[in-house]
């Protein structure tokens, strides 16, 4: 193994996948890794959501009125709609956030595929969704790491400190 391509200025190849030329041709399947063969199941995902990162470092993540905990904002797609679409609406809707930047790379979790977006600067926050948000923040990954998560936001921050735990450095994006 090459640890010196992992020191490069990217998200390890092992947690993402990049960002097809055309948004619309993303995965619609996801890959599971199952048993030490290594072998493949796939099975449809219709869960897409947003892992956005500021220029702070800190993280967006939404709290469920239901559930309790903190996720990335994130949601079902609906019928006639692209990924991307289901993306920005399930954003727009759970934050507030009115424009993203063109997406950085796609990474498939536990539960669902991500695309992962970088702003400049923080935005203020106003979920619309009052019926599924309780509320949405901004967190670094050390707050995040105290907060109660779901599936796919704590694996995200699990494959990036053990990135950081195997390699001396957390990557960035």
């Amino acid at each position: 193994m090459n640890i010196d391509a992992l020191r490069i200025n990217r998200f390890p190849p092992a947690f993402s996948r990049q960002q097809p030329q055309k948004p619309l041709d993303l995965v619609k399947w996801r890959g599971e890794t199952k048993g030490p063969e290594n072998t493949l199941r796939s099975r449809p995902c219709n869960v897409f959501g947003g892992i956005i990162q500021n220029s702070q470092g800190k993280y967006l993540l939404v709290r469920g009125r239901q559930s309790g905990k903190w996720s990335f904002p994130k949601g079902h797609i609906e019928p006639n709609e692209s990924e991307l679409e289901c993306v920005c609406r399930e954003i727009k809707e759970e934050t507030g956030i009115m424009n993203l930047p063109n997406p950085l790379r796609c990474i498939p979790l536990r539960a669902g595929v991500y695309y992962l977006f970088w702003l400049p600067e923080d935005i203020t926050l106003d979920p619309r969704d009052k019926r599924e948000i309780e509320e949405a923040g901004w967190f670094s990954e050390e707050e995040a790491a105290q907060l109660r998560m779901n599936i796919d936001a704590n694996t995200y921050f699990m494959n990036r400190r053990t990135t950081a735990n195997l390699y001396g450095q957390v990557p960035s994006h």
